[in-house]
């Protein structure tokens, strides 16, 4: 007897201490589906209350959508009724949906071996795709793809085509200037050119004036000197009475006036050399012999060769062999 109680007692013990697991095992049953709704409550209130686009899709080859937030009506157009049970990929345009099939399709190859799912999270893809609207127009959107669990895709995307159609026109801007600043600096550059073209053409033009300015400077001054003043000479040493001698005086006396600047060109070229070897400097670069200078001048040639030595040693000349001549006409003396 007193075994049997022994074992009805301990029957009973195992009785109560199953009541009170199977008991503690349904709160926490209870707990965790609590926790669970209040979680579910938690994501659907954020869902519903943002901006961004939030739909669950099935985890297949031809995903189908099991949810879809109020903004795909804000911003697509689409209610619920519209998209339930459908596949993204019917609203996608056919570029981005020919090139996103592949890599759900990786995923699912994944899925199969066993090589996806670590820690109840796949990975995240960040993506860029159009989504027709309810008018049939393409929006672009930027979105990340989430594998919830293995069973589902939680996809979070946001309309960028504002953003987008900036951008671009940002960069039609941006071209647009660099086309417009190197047009404005090929025409800089052409009329840099032509202003370099007119400013040398300019610059020949004067050194050409210049040229023949000292050229008639020249002509003048050795036509005065080699034809009219010898003859002016003679005619003062004629025979004139007082009256004539003056007008011969008046008229030697303007023609040297005429002559000065011409002569002075010379003298301020080479200030070192006198009136007299700047006159005799003038007749041999027009090529007259010491002899034709001495008649000329009513010099002896003794003199004359004395100046040209003077003036060979002035223009430092007296060390080298350079014809006097030569040089002269090099240093475009009148």
């Amino acid at each position: 007897m007193a075994r049997g109680k022994a074992v009805r007692s301990d029957v009973q013990a195992g009785v109560y201490a199953l009541r009170r697991k199977s008991g503690r095992d349904i709160t926490r049953q209870k707990s965790i589906e609590k926790n669970l709704r209040e979680s579910k409550e938690r994501y659907r209130l954020v869902a519903e209350r943002t901006s961004d686009l939030c739909s669950l899709t099935t985890f297949a080859a031809r995903p189908c959508y099991e949810y879809v937030n109020p903004s795909y009506h804000a911003i697509l157009g689409y209610g619920p009724e519209d998209l339930i049970g459908k596949s993204p990929f019917d609203f996608m345009h056919p570029e981005d949906s020919e090139r996103l099939t592949p890599v759900l399709e990786k995923y699912l190859n994944a899925k199969s071996r066993n090589l996806l799912v670590r820690g109840g999270r796949g990975p995240t893809e960040r993506i860029l795709y159009r989504l027709k609207d309810v008018s049939g127009k393409w929006r672009l959107l930027e979105g990340t793809a989430d594998l919830v669990e293995d069973k589902h895709i939680l996809m979070v995307s946001r309309d960028v085509s504002v953003r987008a159609k900036t951008e671009l026109d940002l960069e039609r801007a941006r071209k647009e200037l660099e086309r417009q600043v190197e047009e404005r600096t090929r025409e800089l550059k052409i009329k840099s050119e032509t202003l370099e073209e007119t400013n040398t053409a300019l610059k020949v033009l004067l050194q050409m004036r210049e040229r023949d300015r000292k050229e008639l400077e020249q002509s003048v001054l050795f036509n005065v000197r080699q034809l009219a003043e010898p003859h002016l000479e003679q005619l003062r040493n004629s025979r004139l009475d007082q009256e004539q001698k003056e007008h011969v005086d008046i008229l030697a006396s303007s023609l040297e006036e005429i002559l000065l600047p011409l002569s002075r060109d010379l003298m301020v070229n080479e200030p070192h050399l006198t009136a007299g070897e700047a006159r005799i400097a003038n007749l041999i670069k027009h090529g007259k012999s010491s002899k034709e200078i001495s008649e000329i001048m009513k010099l002896s040639i003794k003199t004359i060769e004395t100046h040209r030595h003077n003036i060979r040693a002035k223009l430092k000349l007296e060390k080298h062999k350079t014809n006097l001549r030569s040089y002269l006409l090099e240093r475009s003396y009148p």
